[in-house]
C-alpha cells in the first residue's frame, strides 16, 4: 500500500532529521501555503494531534462531508452534520486528502502496527477503509 511505503520513507528520513509535522495532501487537492499554515494553527489552538481540512464527496445524490462520527452499536461511520457549526469539529474519521498531524502520531503508531494503513470489515461486513482505520488506531493510542 502506497501510504505504508510513505510511512517507511518518513521514518527513514525522520531518523536523521526529527520532523515536527506530517502533511498528507492528495495530488488532486488544490491548496495554498496559507491554508497549510491555517491547518497547523487550528491543530495547535485546539491542542489536537491531528487536524483535517473539510472537503466533500457525492453520496446517494448529496454532497456530504468527508468527516464521520462513529456509531459503536452499528460499527459504522456516519457523515457529521454541518448545521449550526461555530468552529472546529471533533470527529472520529476523515479523509486523507488534506490533513496534518504531529510527527509523533506516525512514530507511535508505527511502533504498534506493521502497517498503519490497512482495511477491516465491520461487524455487519461493511468495508472500513484505510483512512478510517488510521483514525481508529490513532484514537486507540490517545
Amino acid at each position: 500500500m502506497t501510504r505504508n511505503d510513505l510511512v517507511e520513507k518518513f521514518l527513514a528520513a525522520d531518523s536523521n532529521t526529527k520532523f515536527d509535522y506530517v502533511f498528507w495532501i492528495d495530488s488532486d487537492m488544490v491548496f495554498s501555503f496559507e491554508q497549510c499554515r491555517a491547518l497547523i494553527a487550528l491543530m495547535e489552538e485546539n491542542k489536537a494531534d491531528i487536524a483535517s481540512g473539510l472537503y466533500f464527496s457525492l453520496a446517494n445524490g448529496k454532497m456530504v462531508p468527508i468527516a464521520g462520527k462513529y456509531s459503536p452499536e452499528r460499527d459504522n461511520y456516519d457523515p457529521v452534520s454541518l448545521e449550526n457549526i461555530q468552529g472546529p469539529l471533533e470527529i472520529d474519521s476523515a479523509g486523507f486528502g488534506f490533513i496534518v498531524m504531529k510527527a509523533d502520531v506516525i512514530r507511535e503508531l508505527s511502533k504498534e502496527f506493521n502497517s498503519i494503513f490497512d482495511f477491516r470489515k465491520s461487524k455487519k461486513g461493511k468495508f472500513i477503509g484505510e483512512d478510517t482505520l488510521f483514525f481508529e488506531r490513532a484514537k486507540s493510542k490517545g
